[in-house]
């Protein structure tokens, strides 16, 4: 699939695409070529703007500077706001609706805590914004309220993960390190 990307995030536009066609090899294409999925961005005075055009369907979506915004913070919205538009690219084009939605190598239990987000505000952002299923968004909604109780509230404590691998094989969307068991 000949793709064009200009973009600060063309690894995390690649896993949006590797969920639609997770078989397919990529190779760059020039603007002005045709090329199968095309992906820009524009940085303007007050905002960026994003566009994805995949089969004559395209998706914008602008990104507005927030002046209280930290450098971190504006990367982690510019970056959720072009996978987003990636995603709602090629699930118009090709008619598709994956379970967990945008979200790839996003942690949901963690994206919630970020934001500050309880109950109906997790399941609002999540099923409206970010086009999670309702049972995706059921299971996250049990998880954190499983994990509310042993989660410190002190903001110096540190989050510790286990990847404990069991998979078979690797879903298009996984963003963990894999390698191959050396015997």
């Amino acid at each position: 699939m000949k793709v064009f990307l200009q973009t600060r995030f063309p690894n995390d536009i690649l896993d949006v695409i590797r969920l639609y066609f997770p078989n397919e090899e990529f190779e760059s294409c020039a603007e002005r070529e045709d090329c199968d999925l095309f992906f820009n961005t524009v940085r303007l005075s007050d905002a960026e703007m994003y566009t994805c055009r995949k089969r004559k369907k395209s998706v914008t979506k602008r990104l507005e500077y927030n002046p209280s915004w930290t450098d971190l913070e504006w990367k982690r919205h510019a970056k959720r706001c072009s996978k987003l538009c990636a995603y709602e690219c090629l699930k118009v084009s090709t008619g598709i609706d994956m379970p967990w939605g945008a979200l790839t190598g996003i942690r949901p239990v963690k994206l919630a805590r970020e934001l500050g987000l309880r109950g109906e505000d997790v399941k609002k952002v999540l099923t409206e914004d970010l086009f999670v299923s309702k049972d995706k968004t059921a299971l996250t909604l049990r998880t954190l309220e499983n994990q509310r109780d042993v989660m410190n509230k002190d903001d110096n404590s540190v989050g510790f993960f286990v990847n404990i691998p069991f998979c078979t094989s690797r879903c298009a969307y996984c963003s963990f390190f894999t390698g191959d068991i050396k015997t």
